[in-house]
């Protein structure tokens, strides 16, 4: 009996252990920056896009018809530059950046003939080494590669060149969709979920705001998704003009991102062969349902 009463004893200990760990792990956000120095970025209403009308699924689109340009650039192979998959690739001054999170679980450069310059990352526990490489974006600003780990959830920083230089923790969950604007700003894409639960009064909104290592400044677009459901992932990408595209996931719409706001873009009307109504996603309360 009184081994029993140990074995609760110790068991209770270590739930209360892990509790702790986890509360201050999820609720680590709120307490990461200064209130007061945080704003909300406005957010045009849809009514101020363009409409666009699907009329119907199209079964083929040809290349000729949306690309002005095709260059065909041969990546040299060899068994450190394979690559299995690719999330993501930056083209910039003179070099390629490819983010394959998957089978290299890392970044790979080449140059615009196609010559595999180095690897970035390996996996592993180490200061320069990936647990979960989820993300990849350019500071033009600061002239950095910024790469975010998932599971240690911090920033790694290297040069153009593929030096590294350090790493940085950071204080809060998103999905690794992220993007840097040119005047040095992040904006990350998060969304309704269990793992959230940390962003308290701020849950509401799913792009925020900080500098490259966490740091937060604003939070903007609030958008009442689901929680129980993870059926697409939002996407923020360049928009070739300085800015960002923001693609808010079960809308059909395209956002413009930059510092002072978000600006409606396109309203894609798919109604007459879309299977979703919209308006039914946040009741939704399983994957399956």
């Amino acid at each position: 009996m009184k081994q029993l009463k140990y074995i609760i004893i110790f068991s209770i200990l270590l739930w209360s252990c892990n509790q702790s760990e986890e509360a201050e792990d999820d609720y680590g956000f709120a307490d990461s920056f200064d209130a007061a120095t945080v704003k909300i970025i406005p957010t045009d209403t849809p009514a101020t896009a363009i409409t666009i009308r699907v009329p119907e699924a199209i079964d083929e689109v040809h290349s000729s018809e949306i690309i002005e340009e095709v260059k065909y650039i041969p990546l040299e192979t060899n068994k450190d530059a394979l690559i299995g998959y690719y999330q993501k690739v930056i083209v910039y001054k003179g070099c390629i950046y490819i983010l394959d999170c998957i089978s290299a679980q890392a970044v790979l450069m080449y140059d615009m003939s196609g010559r595999f310059i180095k690897k970035l990352g390996t996996k592993g526990k180490g200061p320069e080494e990936f647990e979960g490489l989820a993300g990849m974006a350019l500071d033009k600003k600061n002239n950095l590669l910024v790469l975010y780990d998932n599971l240690k959830r911090e920033m790694k920083y290297y040069t153009l060149d593929g030096a590294f230089l350090f790493s940085k923790n950071v204080p809060y969950r998103f999905s690794g969709k992220y993007d840097i604007l040119p005047s040095g700003t992040m904006v990350s894409a998060t969304s309704k979920n269990h793992k959230n639960f940390h962003m308290g009064k701020w849950e509401e909104y799913r792009l925020l705001y900080s500098d490259t290592s966490g740091k937060m400044s604003g939070f903007g677009f609030g958008y009442n998704d689901n929680a129980n459901i993870s059926m697409a992932w939002s996407k923020i990408i360049p928009d070739g003009a300085g800015g960002l595209l923001y693609y808010p996931q079960y809308l059909n719409s395209l956002y413009t991102v930059t510092d002072k706001g978000i600006h409606a873009k396109y309203i894609f009307d798919c109604s007459r062969f879309s299977p979703f109504d919209q308006q039914k996603i946040p009741q939704f309360k399983s994957t399956e349902e």
